[in-house]
């Protein structure tokens, strides 16, 4: 494949099939700056599991089907940092744009917005 193709693919499946949910979980924890030593807390929003880290510092999301009202769920928990799978999006661009818009809307402490981000 040429290179344009190869990166695609690459953005189609950036996750390794052999990775468990607790390696994408502690990578996460870990680029975010937190140790593993953090608390973590598993929370039940809409029937799909977040993480939430440093008391609700961090939330992380790693399901893979992704809607408005779980987005909305999720912001309103008002944590620091919001980080969910790309894949969780199924290529919908006006979900993940408005998935930004919602976080940008949101004061987790009156004044700073939700940072959000996707891997």
């Amino acid at each position: 494949p040429n290179n344009l193709e190869q990166q695609l693919f690459n953005l189609k499946e950036n996750i390794k099939e052999e990775r468990t949910q607790d390696d994408i979980l502690y990578e996460i924890i870990l680029k975010s700056g937190l140790s593993l030593s953090e608390k973590i807390e598993v929370k039940e929003i809409q029937n799909k599991k977040v993480y939430s880290i440093m008391n609700g510092f961090l939330i992380i999301c790693l399901e893979k089907d992704l809607n408005l009202d779980f987005i909305k769920a999720i912001a309103e928990l008002k944590p620091a940092k919001i980080v969910c799978l790309d894949i969780g999006f199924k290529n919908n661009d006006q979900l993940k744009t408005n998935a930004v818009q919602i976080m940008k809307s949101i004061k987790f402490d009156g004044e700073n917005s939700i940072e959000f981000k996707t891997v």
